[in-house]
């Protein structure tokens, strides 16, 4: 038995804040024997922090046999950045466990088509620098804008802001 991770078909190299993602790979059986159920994890990770993490069966597959794997759990991210996910099936009776881990980089910024003209002046908002990094987040009223350029997020718009 031999199970492999073929490709990663969900979460996207490239996504957008506040999109719903269910991770999801393709997983072939390598060897000449079938392979018994095993287990496969995901762990999502932004920065330092864990956002995601979840676990699978692989029900038993006939040599050469694939199955795509959908996780339970949806993801959304909630920040532009890098998110790194890192797939991982049971090793335990594999014999080539060089192939059971396969990890993608993944981009997120916000959807361009919902940028605004016209900044709130009032409400909760979150406030993005160009980088990602988190710069506010509470009353609109409360943040002082300053040379540079911002994403502001606010119940379902995003806000690009330049101020020079």
């Amino acid at each position: 038995m031999d199970l492999a991770i073929l490709s990663i078909l969900s979460p996207p190299l490239s996504m957008y804040v506040n999109y719903t993602y269910t991770p999801s790979v393709e997983i072939k059986n390598l060897g000449n024997d079938v392979s018994p159920s095993k287990t496969i994890k995901v762990i999502g990770i932004s920065g330092y922090d864990t956002v995601y993490s979840d676990i699978s069966e692989i029900p038993p597959l006939n040599p050469l046999q694939s199955i795509v794997i959908n996780f339970p759990s949806t993801f959304v991210p909630t920040s532009p950045g890098t998110y790194i996910f890192t797939f991982a099936i049971d090793t335990v009776g594999d014999i080539n466990t060089s192939n059971n881990t396969k990890t993608a980089y993944c981009g997120c910024d916000f959807p361009l088509e919902t940028y605004e003209k016209e900044i709130p002046q009032k409400g909760k908002v979150t406030v993005f620098d160009i980088y990602g990094r988190k710069v506010f987040e509470g009353e609109m009223a409360e943040f002082n804008l300053k040379r540079g350029i911002y994403f502001i997020l606010t119940a379902g718009k995003v806000y690009k802001v330049i101020r020079r």
